[in-house]
């Protein structure tokens, strides 16, 4: 049996490490270079991989993205594909499948649902999968590097798809930046077509140091000659690191170079002006709301209505940001304040953990004012899964809002 520990143990266990990148890069065999090793000694070691900041190289690798994945598939896994816990699926959210030159599974294959949290048995698993999987459509003989998957949704972008663009701010940066970057195509880009991605996206891979020209979305299975495939460290699944912080403090640096800083160390982040179907409360409730932080000294900042430039500028220097919980919080990572606090009102019903490991990366800190259930129920609610749905603030609430407030501030 394949568990959870053994597939975080893969790193270390089942491919060949070697001692610097440029040893990866002559390897011939499948390797791996830990750039960042966790700490063997410590007890949390297997937590620490999660974070720890590690590349493989892999020869004749092959993806599934989620698109070719449907066909053969459907929603569910065929019952020949022998799962010991759960009711494992591929989603139809950019889940895709990578198998290493030997058919062997890829142990951050299904990370990108969280699939990893599933016992997989091993017996007979490469038998099974080249029986139902679909033929290799391409094959790229360019150097790739492996980005898992590319989206225009503004929050996605940042604390989950730039999860494997670390090795971009590396000192040796240059020899990742000269590959050709892949991944499939997830939101806004589910049609494979990257270049008329917004505004943000293109400046954000700019600031990678990587051309648009180099950016291959993927929909068919494919077959890599030489595939580098960097650790996943983001915050959507709770483990944002150092690389991470390192990434987006230079895509910052890049980005917003030459943009006058935000003169307010006060800031709310607002999603009043957003369309209804976006924007969840109450407008009245949240104009109430922004009224309350305007008097008590923060500048109220509408980032949709601004470039990402000047969003960054907003929030780089700020030591106390607040909002109702949204992509728009996740500018968070961006910030170069010593130790910032969040102050992040949300509904009880929508527990959005992502926000929680940026602040604490940062050696800050978020308190959540949770307003009790108060909106229209979803028949699609799953539970302690976030939700998208209408709600308000009830007047007890709202009276409470202020007290806890006042506590946060004098914090």
């Amino acid at each position: 049996m394949y568990s959870l520990q053994d597939l975080q143990m893969q790193p270390q266990s089942a491919f060949r490490v070697v001692a610097t990148l440029q040893d990866l890069i002559a390897s011939e065999e499948d390797a791996i270079y830990w750039v960042d090793p966790p700490d063997n000694t410590k007890k949390g070691f297997l937590q620490d991989v999660g974070s720890g900041a590690y590349i493989y190289k892999l020869h004749n690798a092959i993806f599934y993205p989620d698109r070719a994945l449907q066909a053969p598939f459907g929603e569910e896994i065929p019952k020949e594909f022998s799962i010991a816990v759960g009711d494992l699926r591929f989603r139809h959210d950019g889940a895709g499948l990578l198998l290493t030159g030997s058919r062997a599974l890829f142990s951050e294959s299904f990370g990108r649902n969280k699939l990893i949290h599933y016992t997989l048995s091993g017996d007979g698993l490469a038998t099974s999968l080249a029986a139902g999987l679909p033929k290799i459509e391409n094959e790229v003989d360019q150097t790739s590097f492996f980005c898992e998957f590319f989206t225009s949704h503004f929050g996605h972008a940042l604390i989950d798809m730039l999860g494997r663009f670390w090795p971009t701010a590396l000192p040796c940066a240059d020899d990742f930046t000269k590959m050709q970057f892949v991944g499939a195509g997830w939101i806004g880009f589910r049609n494979g077509q990257v270049n008329n991605g917004p505004k943000f996206f293109q400046e954000i891979v700019s600031a990678c140091g990587i051309s648009q020209a180099d950016l291959l979305c993927i929909t068919k299975t494919t077959k890599f000659s030489e595939l580098y495939v960097p650790s996943r460290i983001a915050p959507f699944f709770n483990q944002s690191g150092p690389k991470y912080n390192d990434l987006m403090q230079m895509i910052a640096q890049r980005v917003s170079a030459d943009a006058q800083g935000n003169q307010s160390d006060r800031v709310f982040l607002s999603r009043s002006r957003l369309p209804l179907g976006k924007r969840s409360l109450d407008g009245e409730t949240e104009r109430f709301i922004e009224d309350f932080f305007a008097r008590n000294g923060f500048e109220i900042v509408h980032p949709q209505e601004l470039s990402l430039v000047e969003q960054i500028g907003k929030v780089r220097h700020a030591k106390r940001l607040a909002g109702l919980v949204g992509s728009q919080m996740h500018l968070a990572v961006f910030s170069n304040a010593v130790s910032p606090k969040m102050f992040r009102i949300r509904p009880k019903f929508h527990p959005v953990f992502w926000d929680i490991p940026i602040l604490h990366s940062l050696g800050g800190s978020l308190h959540d004012f949770v307003a009790e259930d108060f909106g229209v129920p979803n028949e699609n609610d799953r539970p302690n899964q976030p939700k998208n749905r209408s709600w308000n603030i009830s007047t007890d609430d709202l009276t409470r809002l202020e007290d806890e407030f006042k506590r946060w501030i004098a914090q």
